[in-house]
């Protein structure tokens, strides 16, 4: 391989690896604004408030089973009476 192809290769691979590190800086932003939004639901008791609560109780188990490549269970999703939290 020539110098300039080989440098151009590496200009190349520094440019994807600037594109990964971007997307993963964005992906922990939006990851930090989802666990301050559900500790926001998780703090308040109203009525209305229930379904959200639902809601990211179904969908951070769904993740964590995506994550851990295991197969759904039935009864995998939990709902708690409002009032009723574990501690």
């Amino acid at each position: 391989m020539e110098d300039e192809d080989y440098f151009d290769s590496l200009a190349h691979l520094r440019g994807q690896l600037q594109d990964l590190g971007v997307r993963e800086a964005a992906s922990a932003v939006r990851e930090t604004r989802t666990e301050t939004d559900n500790l926001a639901v998780g703090r308040d008791d109203s009525e209305q408030n229930l379904e959200r609560r639902r809601t990211l109780v179904a969908r951070s188990r769904s993740t964590a089973r995506a994550r851990a490549k295991e197969a759904p269970e039935i009864d995998s999703i939990e709902i708690t009476p409002v009032g009723t939290e574990r501690a």
